[in-house]
C-alpha cells in the first residue's frame, strides 16, 4: 500500500520563508518533474513526513491541495547535523515507465553463530542503492546473518534482488561482518616477550633481570684520571 500525504504549494522560498514553515510544524519539499523539466515548491506537515520515513517507504502519493494526486519517490532527506531535525525533502515525480535509482534499507535477520565464540557483529552498510521501476522497488531487503562465524562477512555480490532491479552499490563492498575485538585479539605479554620470572624467583647468576638498571661501567681506566686505593691520582702526582 502506497502512503498518501497532503501537501500545499509554496509561494515564498528562501531561508527565512523555510524557517517560518519549520516553526509552524511544516517541512519544505521540492519535487522535480523530469517529464516537464520543472519542479514544484511544496510544504507538508512534519508528522506526515515522519510516517513516510518510519515506514521506510520510497514511493508515496502527494495530495496537492486536494486538487491533484501525484506519485513521487523520496530522493533525499536533508537533516540538521546538531539537532537531527528534518530541514528539507527532495522528491522526484514517479512514472511507471521510467526507472529510478533509490536507496533500499537493509534488514538483518538472525543471530550470527560467531557471537557465541566471542565475536562481535558489525553492520557496515545500512542500505543498498538499486535501479528499477518505482512499482518494483521493495521497502527493504532482508540479509540473513545466522550462518556467520568469526571472520565471516557478507558482501554486496551475495545479495539477491531479483531480475527487475539492478544493484548500483559496488559488489566488493562488505555489508556486515563478525570479528574478534582488537583488544581480545592482542597476544598476551608473556607470549610476546617470553616467560617472566615467577614471584619471588631469583634469576641465575649472570642473568639480566628485566627492568633492572644496567651495571655501572668501571670507572678505573689507565690514563683517565681515576684514583687508586691509596687515594692518589693514577695519572698524576700524589699530595704534596
Amino acid at each position: 500500500m502506497i502512503l498518501r500525504i497532503s501537501a500545499r504549494k509554496r509561494e515564498k522560498t528562501g531561508k527565512c520563508a523555510n524557517n517560518q514553515l519549520r516553526m509552524a510544524g511544516l517541512v519544505p519539499v521540492n519535487m522535480v518533474m523530469p517529464d516537464k523539466n520543472v519542479s514544484l515548491s511544496l510544504s507538508t506537515p512534519l508528522t506526515e513526513i515522519r510516517k513516510v520515513l518510519n515506514a521506510g517507504a520510497h514511493l508515496i502519493e502527494l495530495d496537492i491541495e486536494s486538487d491533484s494526486v501525484r506519485q513521487a519517490f523520496v530522493k533525499e532527506v536533508d537533516w540538521e547535523s546538531l539537532t537531527g531535525n528534518i530541514l528539507h525533502i527532495n522528491l522526484i515525480e514517479a512514472s511507471k515507465d521510467r526507472a529510478i535509482t533509490a536507496n533500499v534499507p537493509l534488514v538483518f535477520r538472525g543471530t550470527p553463530v560467531g557471537i557465541s565464540a566471542g565475536g562481535v557483529f558489525t553492520v557496515l552498510l545500512d542500505y543498498l542503492e538499486v535501479t528499477g521501476l518505482p512499482q518494483d522497488l521493495p521497502d527493504s531487503l532482508v540479509v540473513e546473518v545466522a550462518r556467520l562465524n568469526v571472520d565471516d562477512a557478507v558482501f554486496v555480490s551475495e545479495l539477491v534482488v531479483g531480475d527487475k532491479l539492478q544493484i548500483r552499490t559496488k559488489k566488493e563492498q562488505r555489508v556486515c561482518e563478525v570479528h574478534i575485538p582488537a583488544r581480545a585479539a592482542l597476544p598476551t605479554t608473556e607470549a610476546a616477550e617470553g616467560e617472566e620470572l615467577a614471584e619471588g624467583e631469583v634469576p641465575a647468576e649472570g642473568e639480566a633481570v628485566e627492568g633492572a638498571p644496567a651495571p655501572e661501567a668501571e670507572k678505573a681506566e689507565d690514563g683517565k684520571g681515576g684514583k687508586d686505593k691509596g687515594g692518589k691520582d693514577k695519572g698524576g702526582k700524589g699530595k704534596k
